[in-house]
């Protein structure tokens, strides 16, 4: 989290932003709102596509220089087009669905049009033989005994590389829980914008530069029908 607020790391993931959506938005709007999602400072919101922008945020984080920090959808101005950013996201949430259909409700009382661009994580790994058995649960108890925690970081250490390197959980690795509850395909996120009755404008996914494929980023973008 403290990476996303480094220079280097807002300067790439804003200008990446901003020009696909300059390339991907349906045509261009003088009257455009811009809203993101639980976006943090709303540091990465490409200010220059909006005149107004405003991140929704629960956290008291210092809104960034162009944008307005806002607690509800109420204070958001009405516009032609009312954009709806909701970046790395939905991978925390237990109902994605239920998630962005308030807002969308919400955004179509502001705005005659609303556009919607999803940001996930692409996570792909398979799990190797042996990891549905009873012999590889007793395993993981044991290995979480205070006794053996030395072997927890040797362990980790291996099964991340084999994860985002190799794509695969076999024993003795494992997966380790973390805050992530979600992971997305492409035609899971397909899905998701037919039961919220949106148009796909666009779907791709980013390998990250230098990995085998197993990690990277999808980015999708809706519209209001």
């Amino acid at each position: 989290n403290q990476a996303n607020l480094s220079p280097g790391v807002i300067a790439a993931r804003r200008s990446s932003l901003e020009a696909y959506l300059q390339q991907q938005l349906p045509e261009p709007e003088a009257d455009r709102v811009i809203v993101d999602l639980g976006g943090d400072a709303g540091q990465f919101i490409p200010t220059a596509l909006g005149n107004a922008c405003y991140v929704l945020e629960s956290s008291d984080r210092e809104p960034w220089p162009g944008v307005s920090r806002i607690d509800s959808m109420e204070a958001v101005c009405p516009a032609e087009q009312l954009l709806l950013i909701c970046a790395h996201v939905l991978e925390h949430l237990s109902d994605p669905i239920q998630f962005l259909d308030g807002y969308l409700q919400q955004a179509r009382v502001k705005a005659p049009r609303v556009v919607l661009y999803l940001e996930v994580p692409l996570e792909r790994f398979r799990f190797g033989p042996g990891t549905d058995s009873s012999l590889y649960r007793a395993y993981l108890e044991l290995i979480q005994r205070p006794w053996l925690q030395g072997l927890w970081k040797p362990l980790d250490l291996l099964s991340l590389v084999a994860r985002r390197f190799f794509g695969v959980v076999a024993p003795p690795l494992f997966l380790k829980l973390h805050e992530h509850i979600n992971c997305f395909s492409e035609a899971a996120l397909r899905r998701l914008i037919e039961r919220l009755d949106m148009r796909l404008i666009d779907l791709q996914v980013r390998h990250q530069s230098g990995r085998t494929g197993a990690e990277g980023i999808i980015r999708l973008l809706a519209v209001t029908p």
